[in-house]
């Protein structure tokens, strides 16, 4: 039987709409008829896998059927087949390319209150019928014959086996009616939805979940809840069941979590995920390579492994934990750096990021008028120039540095544009710090960021420095400024705003005139550094 397929994408697909009869599928999967029947109904099913069981976090055992030669081919062949007619809903984030549990979480950053359920059994629940039925009923509408012929090859002992590799984007499949219904009664409610696997949430911007969605039981450190009458009506229509002892709701004072990543103001790993990395670290550093890993089998894999598998070893465990922690945090990340750099050191190699804290100081300068009064930030951007905003110029503006206060220095303006309130300046020449630029379209929600400059400087101050967060983005004039969670004070207007790289992204905007005004959200903006590219000088 052959491996892989040979037919182009689009030929597939038109095989796939056009199938009529037994044999039609055996010419789709590109294998004989009487070899495809000989492995469907003459050779006994529980043959065609291998079971094993998996002990559960949450105790008792999930039982896993992993295909074996040729009955794996088949459905690997067709995995790849459903995967090309198969059009996901926008709330689907499970078993898809490009969709994550990070992107899943990322819908529900910052609610109010966030609604978790299980879908109780999902493989399981979804049986034999319920694959011919999706098979023959629209969008797909193929006949009976080959719809039980498509539903054996994906099901053994009438039902959908967790381990085989159709079961993923069949599971999704079959939950296109329980996706539709469910993103309608989140859209009534002014919620949002997303599913990945048997995991639904639901979410909203009000402090409680609407009682028809789910309501609070009693509250605590795991705020226990039950389901609403109408969403459980809704997913049980559908063929579902709810794990009632997996039923969450989680407030905004409380710690809201989505599919195991903390989602309160950006997406991110428990704590305790980092100690464990650490303790990792940690044993090798201590013990050794080879003790720890013996340990660590010893400790997590005594029970639960493949059995054709080999035990993993503990620097690729180790590196795939650092690689989720990546992808969550960002490369930039620098708890993931530090982390990363270790790792490397337990194996010999040198460290691969710089992660001590950037002294951005000496490319700060201080703008200062006198009539009218008025006070700024500016930052020496590499290969550009003495930059700020245009709103802190004035008649007589001079420039100097904060361990310099007596050299203040006449400035020169070489480009400005008032409406994206952006100018680059010149001053005498001499030999001065400055900073290079970054790339302010790769940043995204949660990234963490520094910023620099002057706010309310007095004679004798030093450059405030402080963290911030991106907690959102808007246009003005067209560009996507920046919205961070951290205070823009006045005088810090036209200081530099950087990347965890030490790399400028953006420019702070206008402030509040006082620390107490400075929660209000629209002082918060960061104009973007790539506004440059629009100045002629």
């Amino acid at each position: 039987m052959p491996i892989n397929l040979t037919a182009y994408d689009a030929e597939l697909t038109e095989r796939f709409q056009n199938l009529n009869t037994s044999r039609d599928v055996a010419g789709l999967l590109e294998v004989d008829f009487p070899d495809l029947t000989y492995y469907l109904y003459r050779r006994p099913v529980i043959s065609n896998y291998k079971v094993f069981h998996i002990i559960k976090k949450t105790g008792g055992e999930r039982i896993i059927y992993a295909p074996i030669s040729p009955i794996k081919i088949l459905q690997k062949k067709l995995n790849k087949i459903l995967q090309l007619i198969y059009s996901p809903k926008r709330c689907v984030h499970g078993f898809l390319h490009g969709k994550s549990i990070l992107t899943n979480a990322q819908t529900h950053i910052r609610r109010g209150s966030v609604l978790n359920i299980d879908i109780r059994n999902f493989f399981p629940s979804i049986n034999f019928g319920r694959v011919r039925g999706m098979f023959m009923a629209n969008p797909y509408n193929i006949p009976e014959k080959p719809s039980t012929i498509l539903a054996q090859i994906c099901c053994v002992n009438g039902q959908l086996p967790e381990g085989a590799p159709t079961s993923p984007v069949v599971s999704n499949m079959v939950c296109g009616k329980l996706d539709s219904d469910l993103l309608r009664l989140a859209r009534r409610f002014r919620c949002s939805y997303t599913r990945y696997a048997d995991d639904i949430t639901f979410s909203t911007t009000k402090n409680r979940i609407p009682s028809q969605l789910g309501t609070i039981l009693y509250e605590d450190e795991s705020t226990k809840a039950d389901i609403g009458d109408l969403l459980k009506s809704t997913i049980e229509n559908n063929g579902f069941s709810v794990n009632s002892a997996k039923i969450r709701i989680q407030g905004r004072g409380t710690r809201q979590e989505v599919t195991g990543l903390t989602v309160n103001d950006f997406p991110n790993v428990k704590r305790k995920y980092i100690r464990n990395i650490r303790a990792i670290i940690h044993a090798i550093e201590k013990f050794g390579f080879d003790a720890a890993e013996n340990e660590f089998h010893n400790r997590y894999y005594h029970k639960q492994i493949h059995p054709d598998k080999s035990l993993p070893s503990l620097n690729d465990v180790l590196e795939g934990k650092l690689n989720f922690l990546r992808m969550v945090k960002g490369e930039n990340d620098v708890v993931y750096r530090r982390m990363y750099n270790k790792f490397l050191h337990c194996l010999g190699r040198p460290r691969k990021y710089v992660t001590e804290p950037l002294d951005v100081s000496p490319s700060l300068w201080i703008l200062e008028s006198e009539d009218p009064v008025s006070q700024g930030s500016a930052f020496m951007l590499n290969e550009v120039g003495l930059v700020t905003c245009s709103h802190v110029l004035q008649n007589g503006t001079k420039a100097f540095l904060y361990d310099d206060i007596n050299r203040k220095l006449d400035i020169e303006i070489l480009a400005e544009n008032p409406d994206l309130d952006v100018a680059i300046l010149n001053i005498p020449e001499g030999k001065y710090a400055t900073l290079d630029a970054g790339n302010p379209d790769e940043l995204s929600h949660g990234d963490r960021l520094i910023i620099a400059g002057f706010p309310n400087y007095r004679y004798g101050d030093t450059p405030y420095i402080t963290e911030a967060k991106i907690a959102g983005f808007r246009t003005v004039t067209a560009q996507r400024w920046i919205l961070v969670n951290t205070p823009i004070i006045a005088g810090n207007s036209g200081g530099p705003v950087l990347n965890q790289e030490g790399r400028v992204i953006g420019i702070a905007a206008t402030g509040a005139d006082r620390m107490e005004e400075a929660s209000r959200t629209e002082h918060h903006g960061v104009i973007p550094i790539s506004v440059l590219t629009y100045l002629a000088y």
